[in-house]
């Protein structure tokens, strides 16, 4: 093959492969555009130690969509990286618990809801950051409903036994305005439906943690 003809093949393969960018840089960003919620998942200790530190998902009510992290700083702030939830003074964050038994942590003075699942279940609550205010009758009422769809009270589907207690479930409810997500166990984002259901949004990428949710 002459230069002429390596000439016309290069900016052949230019002409094709630039709409395709172009398009799905503007997928991108549209995806930004519309979420109203986008996480960021890091990657930590020496088995990510190829990988890249951070990686961003623009969240909708079908799915997720991975976004460049260049995209993420220019629509979310230059300092993203850098943002933590204890930051975020204007998203509650409750780390939420079902249990059987109290444990040496749930004492009577510890705030929890009964359940249908009836006596001797805790379903117990926490502020997780210091700016969450007292969760409210809506938000007690998301706990408890994530509560008995996330499991079916079953003693033998237990996470964790101690203090004399048994852990069977646990979520962190993330509320922002009128927007809600569920984080189960650390391993998936929850949507709730107004039909009392739950939607997978997405499964916690193997290697990393959903460490930080940027409302619009």
């Amino acid at each position: 093959m002459n230069i002429v003809s390596k000439r016309k093949t290069l900016l052949l393969l230019i002409a094709i492969l630039f709409p395709v960018a172009a398009a799905l840089l503007l997928w991108f960003l549209l995806a930004l555009w519309r979420t109203g919620c986008v996480v960021r998942v890091s990657f930590n200790g020496l088995d990510n130690m190829f990988h890249i530190p951070y990686e961003y998902y623009a969240l909708n009510d079908r799915g997720a969509i991975r976004v460049p992290g260049f995209l993420a700083k220019a629509v979310l702030g230059s300092d993203t990286e850098k943002r933590t939830i204890y930051d975020d003074s204007e998203t509650a964050y409750w780390f939420v618990t079902l249990q059987y038994r109290k444990d040496e942590l749930a004492s009577d003075r510890k705030p929890h809801l009964d359940t249908s699942f009836g006596a001797g279940y805790w379903l117990v609550y926490d502020n997780w950051t210091r700016s969450t205010p007292i969760p409210g009758e809506e938000d007690l009422a998301l706990m408890i409903r994530a509560a008995e769809a996330l499991h079916d009270g079953d003693l033998d589907n237990w996470v964790w036994q101690g203090g004399g207690a048994t852990g069977l479930a646990s979520f962190m409810v993330i509320r922002n305005r009128d927007q809600y997500l569920l984080e189960e166990n650390g391993e998936r984002l929850l949507l709730p439906l107004e039909d009392g259901g739950f939607q997978k949004i997405m499964n916690c990428p193997t290697g990393g943690h959903f460490d930080c949710w940027f409302f619009k």
